[in-house]
Order: C-alpha cells, then sequence, then structure tokens
C-alpha cells in the first residue's frame, strides 16, 4: 500500500496556527504469517479457605442486647429507680435475716446448754458413803433430799431369806460395795459390787462383817461358827481372789480364841477376842493387833476374866 501526499498552501493563513502538510513517503510493510494457536492445559486454581460467616446486620428497630446505651436509654429513669429500690430492699431483708437465723442459733444453743446443765446438775450432788444402808433387807441409797434408789434386791437372791442382806460396807475409794446375808439366811453368803449395785460378784460363803483394806484390795471378815469354835480374822485379796487365815494358829484346845474385827490403820489390823473353854464358857477378853505384812498377832494387855 502505498500514501501520496500533496503539500498545499494555503494563502493568506498564519503559517504558525497552521502547520505544513507532509506527505509521507511510501512504505512496504509487510507481516509475518501468524502462528497456529497451541492447546494449552487447563489449569484449576488452589483452593482457598471459606471466610467466615458475615454475621447478619441488625434490622431497624432491633435493640441490641450488648448495647448498654440502648438499655439504659430504654430504662429511663423510672427503671432505674426500681432496681436500686429492689436491691435496696433485698439488702434489708438479708441482713434481717441473717440476724434472726443467728438469734434463733443462739437462743437453740442456749436451751441445749440449759437442758445439758439441768441432765447433769444430780451429779453434782457429793457421793456419801453413809447413804448407802439395808433397807427392809435391800442394799439401797437414800440421797440427802429423802429419794431411795435400790441397788441390790433381796428378791434376787432368795438364799438370803427373808431378812435378805444384813451388812454392807463402801470401799474406801467409793467405787466397790460389800455385802452379805447372815444366818438365819439359808445360804449366808459375801458379795462385793460396783458402788450402783452392778457386776455383783460372791467371794465366799459362810463368812461376814467385811471390812476393806485402806488401798481397797483386801477384804477383811469372819467366820460364822459361834459355841466353843474358834472364830477366826481371815484376808481375801481382789486381785489374786486367794483367802489367807490371819489367825488360825493363836489359839489351843483348852482356849479357844473367838475374834472380832476392828479398825485398819495403814498395815496393822486392829482386832478383840474373847477366849473360851472346851465346854464353850468364856475364860477372858483381850485386845490384838495384826500386821499385814508380816501376819504377827501381837496381844495387849487382858482385859479382864470371868
Amino acid at each position: 500500500m502505498q500514501v501520496t501526499g500533496e503539500l498545499c498552501n494555503y494563502e493568506g493563513m498564519d503559517p504558525t496556527t497552521v502547520p505544513p502538510i507532509t506527505t509521507l513517503p511510501q512504505q512496504d510493510q509487510s507481516f509475518p504469517p501468524a502462528a497456529p494457536m497451541q492447546p494449552q492445559p487447563t489449569q484449576f486454581p488452589s483452593p482457598q479457605p471459606l471466610p467466615p460467616p458475615v454475621p447478619p446486620m441488625p434490622q431497624e428497630g432491633t435493640q441490641s442486647v450488648i448495647s448498654g446505651g440502648s438499655s439504659k436509654k430504654g430504662l429511663g429513669g423510672f427503671g432505674i429507680f426500681v432496681i436500686v429500690a429492689i436491691i435496696i430492699l433485698a439488702s434489708v431483708w438479708g441482713v434481717v435475716a441473717y440476724l434472726y437465723i443467728g438469734n434463733k442459733n443462739k437462743t437453740a444453743q442456749e436451751t441445749a446448754n440449759n437442758e445439758a446443765a439441768v441432765e447433769v446438775s444430780p451429779t453434782a450432788i457429793p457421793f456419801n458413803a453413809t447413804e448407802i444402808q439395808i433397807t427392809n433387807g435391800d442394799v439401797a441409797r437414800l440421797s440427802s433430799v429423802g429419794e431411795t434408789q435400790t441397788l441390790v434386791k433381796k428378791e434376787d437372791y432368795p438364799g438370803s431369806g427373808l431378812i435378805g442382806f444384813a451388812h454392807v460396807a463402801v470401799s474406801p475409794d467409793n467405787t466397790k460395795l460389800c455385802f452379805e446375808s447372815i444366818p438365819p439366811a439359808s445360804d449366808p453368803t459375801l458379795y462385793i459390787s460396783n458402788v450402783d449395785g452392778t457386776n455383783v460378784e460372791t467371794v465366799v460363803k459362810n463368812k461376814h462383817t467385811c471390812t476393806w483394806s485402806p488401798d481397797n484390795n483386801f477384804l477383811f471378815y469372819i467366820n460364822d461358827t459361834l459355841g466353843n469354835k474358834q472364830i477366826d480374822i481371815y484376808a481375801y485379796s481382789l486381785t489374786s481372789k486367794e483367802e489367807r487365815n490371819l489367825t488360825e494358829k493363836t489359839s489351843t484346845k483348852t482356849a479357844i480364841r473367838q475374834y472380832t474385827i476392828g479398825t485398819v490403820d495403814g498395815n496393822t489390823l486392829n482386832c478383840s477376842y474373847d477366849v473360851v473353854n472346851a465346854s464353850g464358857k468364856k475364860i477372858s477378853s483381850s485386845n490384838c493387833s495384826i500386821d499385814l505384812v508380816s501376819g504377827e498377832v501381837t496381844d495387849a494387855a487382858t482385859v479382864g476374866t470371868p
């Protein structure tokens, strides 16, 4: 393709405003043939993570739950006043309930303490050994206020007979009792028990006049033989449950001693005795003492002779 231009002169025109027209030289432009299109492999984009869900936009007229300004504006002055009044009333009732419950618990505790004091008040009375006595054949306690409490019933021991028990002695530490039934009981027996009459035990038969040692570990008593028979003093150990005759070697065939138990001072048992002959006639009387450690019997001056 060739282009021909002609130079035109415009007369009367300002050459500064109208540029001259030049004729472009003719050029041969040849284009190479286009290359055929090659098929390209199909490429798929790599998977991308899904975007987070977009929360729905609040609708017009819907009040936001989170918005504090809207709530306050919705409540108004009266609503705030109601809330404050409710809080004050709840606080007042809470204090009243606390004080009421505390006062109720205190009253209940004081009542319990008073009841406990009433229950233990009877035990506050000091124990007196002289309160333990034989009453109508029973072992009983006669309190200082005139009340009688039966500790051991004679009906529970048929061998004591109609008379029942005839003697009772309290241990020095006020924890034990020694009581006995004597002739005419069909089964004369000596017993021990707790001071309240519980845990009754048989000590020995045909013995009586039980006396406690100062250390509460021994009982002293005599046999009940009368007439021209020897009456001896025995010691019974509550620990070993053994019996020992303290005076069996002090009598002779013509001078038979019949002992009576006196007081016990430490390791010395004070005693007295009558001397009778073979026919049972009384010859003399005397006081004596027994050393509980050595077992020696010491005679005092003779009281007199018949």
